[in-house]
């Protein structure tokens, strides 16, 4: 989160990396001061918010060494509104996806569906994901849009589509705790984004200076996620039909390609 939020900052505020950002931060700042929040401080003198140029803090940040104090985030929400927001749902809601609890996925879930030919910028969707319809229904949707864009229009996929797949896996994780259900096509969805190179190459460029891949920390994330459910739901792994769940979580195209999975859901290029 830190480093993500940091490698945004960065670039808004027109640094080419995080000394330079030091240096706009600090002449950013120059007339602010600090009051001391503790009772015990009450008489304390307020005092001036610290240069922060030599102390190296803005790499160590950017690099992931460590997280944003709440005493930073407060300084950077002064100079960008949003930083909240922005740091704790993470970059087109992808934290939320990953992390927010099940009710609050259905917020990040607006895939459209558009009639042949796949799509049309005049042309209104008929249908959409959402609480409104059946689980199954929101997921045919919304799989539909991505092999509809990604095979038929040749659309590039984006980060947000990542963040929706992610949300609609883990509607799938919660609704089959409760009674089996279809939702093969969410993990294949997950890894539909993933294994797009825009999209491998977006989370690249979110972690430009870090010293971990913020791309192998999600798919490891991810693919993990997918190895324990298929070991510890049977009825998901019976829904898979595949022997070999290692081989299938990394590559689910192995199995059954997207063409073929196209023509299994009446899709129609």
């Amino acid at each position: 989160m830190t480093v993500t939020f940091m490698c945004e900052v960065i670039r808004r505020s027109g640094s080419a990396n995080p000394n330079q950002f030091g240096r706009w931060f600090d002449a950013e700042t120059t007339s602010w001061t600090y009051a001391p929040k503790a009772a015990a401080n009450a008489n304390a003198k307020s005092g001036q918010v610290k240069a922060t140029l030599g102390q190296k803090k803005w790499y160590r940040l950017a690099k992931g060494e460590f997280p944003l104090s709440r005493t930073a985030l407060g300084h950077l929400a002064r100079l960008f509104p949003d930083t909240y927001n922005a740091f704790w749902n993470g970059p087109d809601q992808l934290w939320r996806a990953l992390w927010a609890p099940p009710e609050d996925l259905w917020m990040i879930c607006g895939a459209n569906v558009y009639e042949s030919p796949f799509p049309d910028p005049d042309e209104e969707p008929w249908c959409f994901t959402g609480n409104a319809l059946p689980y199954d229904e929101s997921l045919y949707n919304f799989e539909a849009s991505l092999l509809g864009r990604q095979l038929v229009s040749g659309a590039l996929l984006e980060l947000h589509d990542l963040a929706e797949s992610i949300a609609m896996y883990r509607l799938h994780q919660t609704v089959n705790r409760l009674a089996k259900t279809d939702g093969i096509g969410a993990y294949r969805c997950v890894r539909m984004c993933l294994d797009a190179p825009e999209i491998r190459w977006h989370l690249h460029s979110l972690g430009v200076f870090a010293e971990f891949s913020l791309y192998d920390a999600i798919n490891d994330e991810l693919t993990s996620t997918e190895l324990d459910r298929l070991r510890h739901e049977p009825s998901y792994r019976v829904s898979i039909g595949a022997e070999d769940i290692e081989a299938y979580v990394r590559n689910p195209s192995a199995l059954c390609s997207s063409e073929q999975r196209m023509e299994l859901l009446h899709i129609a290029p």
